[in-house]
């Protein structure tokens, strides 16, 4: 197993929102894959979960329902397929009240140390070190944590605090510093993803309503991705592709079909057990 023991567990985090920690994670775990790594990723950000939305995943259960989930030997975890091979994705699951109760609970533990067994390396994603405790949490846990640094954005005062923060706690490896948006040399950068924008829309509009097949009204974009636990924008490019079973009213917006959306959750997206 090409990197051993030694580091299975990194969690990437940054100081503050905006740094690009998630999508410098994602690519991580890409390459790492592609060299034939099994890789899976954790959403321990249940504050402003992104990763399922860069894999292109819905978010309906994830790490948040394993956590509260007290029961159940040998754990079942909510692991998603993603389009790379080698690699699995451990969605957020639906923001709880209190993500750092979860985050301090005994159950998640036992979580990092089963998804140990089952990959090559672990990537774990959390919010910023200079906010809520939760990094510090997950950081005591991991293997090792990278600071990830956003060139031209990240003030390095901050970057300061969040590497003093880390290092105050004894179990707390820090391994070092990556940095996004780098300039390689005079025409190359690298960018972190921004999610799509959503337009101010005329909410009136969403009033308008139709039938699906078995009676039912039409669910709005907007509840679909609700219901999917994404964004609009995401459920749009669903729509669009023919993903998520929509038809277009009077080829303006988009509707779905409530009753194909819950079979389609019911025969793609029910929990499995990786053993």
């Amino acid at each position: 197993r090409g990197l051993g023991d030694v580091y299975k567990r990194q969690l990437l985090t940054s100081p503050g929102a905006a740094e690009g920690k998630s999508f410098v994670l994602a690519n991580l775990a890409v390459v790492l894959a592609s060299a034939g790594n099994r890789v899976i990723v954790v959403d321990a950000d249940m504050r402003r979960p992104s990763l399922h939305e860069l894999f292109d995943r819905p978010n309906v259960v994830g790490l948040a329902d394993a956590l509260r989930d007290h029961q159940g030997d040998p754990l079942s975890l909510p692991l998603q397929e993603t389009d790379f091979d080698n690699l699995l994705l451990l969605s957020s699951g639906r923001p709880p009240a209190d993500p750092a109760a979860l985050l301090t609970s005994q159950r998640f533990p036992a979580v990092l140390e089963f998804l140990r067994d089952e990959g090559d390396v672990v990537l774990i994603d959390s919010p910023p070190v200079l906010g809520p405790p939760d990094a510090i949490v997950v950081a005591t846990l991991a293997d090792g944590t990278i600071l990830v640094a956003s060139a031209g954005l990240t003030r390095r005062e901050l970057l300061r605090q969040a590497r003093d923060r880390l290092l105050a706690q004894r179990r707390v490896n820090l391994l070092g510093l990556a940095m996004n948006r780098a300039r390689l040399n005079g025409s190359y950068h690298y960018y972190s993803a921004e999610r799509e924008g959503e337009k101010a829309g005329w909410k009136w509009w969403e009033r308008v309503r139709g039938r699906g097949r078995d009676g039912d009204s039409w669910l709005t974009l907007g509840e679909a991705a609700a219901r999917l636990g994404i964004s609009k924008a995401q459920a749009r490019r669903w729509c669009k592709s023919g993903r998520l079973p929509a038809t277009r009213k009077w080829l303006l917006w988009w509707r779905v079909d409530p009753a194909e959306l819950e079979r389609m959750l019911a025969d793609t997206w029910e929990i499995k057990t990786r053993v």
